[in-house]
């Protein structure tokens, strides 16, 4: 949403919650982490997607092209930390996750 610039349609997000799901659950390294670590992951997560979304939200009804270009290049920052690729590979779409 951040990074392309583009609304999230509701029906998109349970493909996607449903292959995070599946991907760490199957995760090594998630594996061995405690429930506090595994808690705040998903907080961080939780807290990094809701500000990137109620900005880009924000934006819509006030544009800052300076703050437009600061969630840019946070929201690739975020995408290429978490998915080790491009960010420009990146498209959620019904199927979730999509790498192009």
């Amino acid at each position: 949403m951040a990074y392309h610039d583009v609304d999230f349609p509701d029906e998109h997000f349970k493909p996607l919650v449903m292959q995070i799901h599946r991907t760490i659950s199957v995760d090594p390294q998630f594996a061995k982490a405690s429930n506090a670590e595994k808690q705040e992951l998903y907080e961080q997560m939780a807290i990094v997607g809701m500000f990137l979304a109620t900005t880009q939200m924000a934006l819509k009804v006030k544009p800052n092209p300076q703050v437009a270009a600061a969630m840019k290049q946070a929201a690739k920052g975020y995408l290429e930390q978490f998915l080790k690729t491009d960010a420009d590979r990146v498209e959620i779409s019904g199927h979730g996750l999509v790498l192009r």
